[in-house]
């Protein structure tokens, strides 16, 4: 009786703490972030007070403002909200570039959203929100934290990710019918570091901003956001001139501009140029010096991605950017590759939580590519750059190696696991787990069959046996 009083306590004294933190707008726990492993976070998003009402209508905490970005980091095609909360008093100062000034205890907020059905954006959840708060510390130290919760499929409300680890999932989406496994990322405090240290926000400076506010589109969304008190001073008033950079799909943009605006949005957080940057490979795609990053440094290296030589492409890939031939550049084997069935990183790019190339990405890319040199005798082109949902997980691509001459996906159904490979040495058993990584428990039932002895739904499931990893599609 008295731990069933104490929990009632304890709950209730958690729904002051929502109710309070969205009066306030965020609570205090959240904008204090300090990044201690040991630091108290509210362990449901209800209770970090982005919202000041729960269910399908949620409504915005005081102080928290939406903006919007020209240019977007390709997130395997998930929808992104992002939005802004100051402290009391505070403002951004802004400059004409991106080394804006963000005051101590700025957070930042997205929402990212998957289709449930492969685009039809009325099928659309929320999968995850993350925080970004930036407190100071010591010289050199990384003045930006993450946060991750995890959204549950109902919508009711999300669950705070591990700070050590993150949490990688497959999560089920049709698509032409058919289940299919749509790989995700939740990320880890050190995985946020590792973009948001150099760069800071890049998502949060002029030239992603500079564009039609979301309320008035006569407005320009940085006057806005001074005068909804976030800017300090509006960066592009009396500029014509001022940095803009253009969305990949902004056909009335020049094709040079979509593209090293692309490369700003996606590679710059390492790639980028000068000391708020850094570049590995002496590739530097930074938008703010034309100059040094379109056409070759004249040390051969600074700046140079177009005629840069490469090394790590062998014959086939001379050049990071051979002018004219998509398929001799480097960039484009690297946009293309991605992870494998463990999630582990190969020689892709963008490096992190990406497990689909941007089909749209590569095709413009491609243009541009063309469009800087002539190409004698033969049309300008990329070998076919797959749809989107060719990269997914699915039964039907599963092919393990051949054992005894045959070689078959494995199958789920009526509650039978079959496998024509040897089970792992170790237990006897394959291993059969959820989307949730949650293993299942099987029972020998013939000489390549395994019973499920939980019950289990109509899904995706993953199958690991001594011959390798793949996923099984479970049918009644």
């Amino acid at each position: 009786m008295k731990k069933r009083a104490r929990a009632f306590v304890l709950s209730a004294l958690g729904l002051l703490a929502a109710a309070s933190g969205s009066a306030a707008g965020l609570s205090t726990a959240i904008r204090e972030f300090d990044g201690r492993d040991d630091y108290p976070l509210p362990a449901k998003l209800s209770l970090t007070g982005l919202y000041s009402t729960t269910g399908p209508a949620r409504i915005l905490g005081d102080g928290i403002v939406p903006f919007q970005v020209n240019s977007p980091l390709w997130s395997d095609g998930a929808a992104k909200e992002r939005f802004i909360s100051l402290p009391a008093g505070a403002k951004v100062i802004p400059t004409d570039t991106d080394s804006y000034a963000f005051p101590e205890k700025t957070v930042f907020i997205k929402n990212f959203r998957i289709d449930t059905v492969y685009g039809d954006s009325s099928s659309r959840i929320l999968v995850e929100t993350r925080f970004l708060v930036r407190r100071s510390g010591e010289p050199g130290d990384n003045p930006w934290h993450g946060i991750s919760y995890k959204w549950a499929r109902d919508q009711s409300d999300a669950d705070l990710v591990s700070q050590a680890s993150g949490e990688n999932v497959i999560l089920n989406v049709r698509m032409g019918g058919t289940v299919r496994g749509k790989r995700y990322t939740y990320p880890s405090k050190f995985q946020c570091v590792t973009c948001h240290f150099n760069r800071g926000i890049l998502g949060f400076i002029t030239p992603q901003l500079n564009r039609p506010s979301l309320a008035d589109s006569t407005v320009n969304q940085l006057q806005a956001l001074r005068d909804q008190g976030v800017l300090s001073a509006d960066p592009v008033a009396g500029k014509p001139g001022a940095f803009r950079w253009a969305g990949l799909n902004e056909k009335s943009a020049p094709l040079e501009l979509r593209a090293r605006s692309y490369f700003a949005s996606n590679c710059s957080q390492c790639h980028g140029n000068g000391p708020i940057g850094s570049s590995p490979g002496d590739h530097i795609f930074d938008f703010f010096h034309p100059e040094i990053s379109v056409d070759q440094g004249s040390d051969g290296k600074n700046g140079a991605y177009v005629g840069k030589l490469t090394h790590q492409g062998g014959e086939a890939f001379p050049q990071f950017i051979f002018k004219g031939y998509p398929e001799s550049s480097y960039v484009m084997k690297r946009m293309m590759v991605r992870q494998d069935f463990d999630f582990t990183p190969t020689e892709q790019m963008p490096t992190l939580a990406t497990f689909q190339p941007d089909s749209a990405g590569l095709s413009m890319i491609k243009d541009w590519i063309c469009s800087l040199g002539n190409r004698p005798g033969a049309s300008c082109r990329l070998p076919d750059v797959q749809a989107d949902g060719t990269y997914w997980d699915q039964p039907a691509a599963i092919r393990f190696s051949a054992s005894k001459g045959r070689s078959a996906p494995p199958t789920l159904r009526g509650g039978i696991l079959r496998v024509t490979q040897a089970p792992s040495a170790a237990s006897g058993l394959p291993g059969l787990y959820d989307l949730r990584g949650k293993a299942l428990v099987l029972a020998r039932a013939g000489r390549w069959e395994f019973r499920v002895l939980t019950r289990i739904e109509p899904g995706i499931y993953l199958v690991r046996t001594a011959a390798g990893t793949a996923l099984v599609q479970a049918s009644p």
